[in-house]
């Protein structure tokens, strides 16, 4: 780990007990701290509970390390928050956060997300949804997912490859996005 890195410990303990992933900021309450008011607009939301945004924070930790710190935590959560809503962080109100209905498909998208990156066995669904994920983030994904589809089994459309087909476009796919972060990382000072 650089030394420029913290753990997570303490980046929970420093400052003012708030954790902040890219441009989302985790309130941690204490007994005397009173809770800060809902906007008009969460008023009637039920929102995704401080217990739950800190499971998806440990999934998204867990990730970043999977992903030999290559992706960092903002461009994950912003990959789910885009999952979730539609849209990226940028586009997100600062009035707007997820909802507690949301906590099962964004805790799905994660798990789904590391498995692969562990190269777990994933089902035939979860492998379409974390090819669609890598070409959602990289675009320049795609045509070489679908070059090898199209040139070893003269088919395109990955709903109609069988198992072992759809597992090797996720692992060619997979072999192309670590590849695309790795070029990314020497990029950078």
């Amino acid at each position: 780990m650089d030394e420029g890195k913290k753990r997570i410990d303490q980046c929970m303990g420093d400052g003012s007990g708030n954790i902040q992933i890219g441009t989302i900021v985790i309130h941690r309450y204490r007994s005397a701290q009173p809770v800060p008011p809902k906007s008009p607009a969460q008023a009637d939301e039920d929102l995704m509970s401080l217990e739950e945004r800190r499971d998806l924070t440990d999934i998204i930790l867990e990730i970043e390390m999977a992903e030999d710190d290559l992706i960092d935590a903002a461009s994950i959560w912003q990959a789910l928050t885009r999952h979730l809503n539609g849209r990226g962080l940028n586009e997100v109100g600062l009035e707007e956060s997820l909802t507690h209905a949301q906590y099962w498909s964004a805790r799905s998208y994660l798990v789904s997300w590391l498995s692969c990156r562990r190269g777990e066995k994933l089902p035939r669904n979860a492998m379409v949804r974390q090819i669609l994920r890598m070409w959602e983030i990289c675009p320049g994904l795609k045509p070489s997912t679908h070059k090898l589809c199209r040139e070893h089994f003269q088919m395109s459309d990955l709903s109609t490859l069988n198992e072992v087909q759809l597992r090797a476009a996720l692992w060619v796919t997979l072999a192309d996005w670590q590849r695309f972060w790795d070029a990314r990382a020497e990029q950078e000072p």
